[in-house]
């Protein structure tokens, strides 16, 4: 019972963090981006 409570938490953790990991990705590479475009333009 208490190791399949943790292994729901460990799996619903790691869902999220993923979730996270790709909104702070995807906000760093819509910097980068912007960078490498104006660059570009230049």
């Amino acid at each position: 019972m208490h190791t399949a409570v943790l292994k729901e938490i460990n799996s619903t953790y790691e869902c999220f963090s993923k979730e996270l990991m790709l909104e702070e990705f995807g906000a760093y590479f819509e910097v980068l981006e912007r960078e490498v475009f104006h660059e570009v333009l230049r």
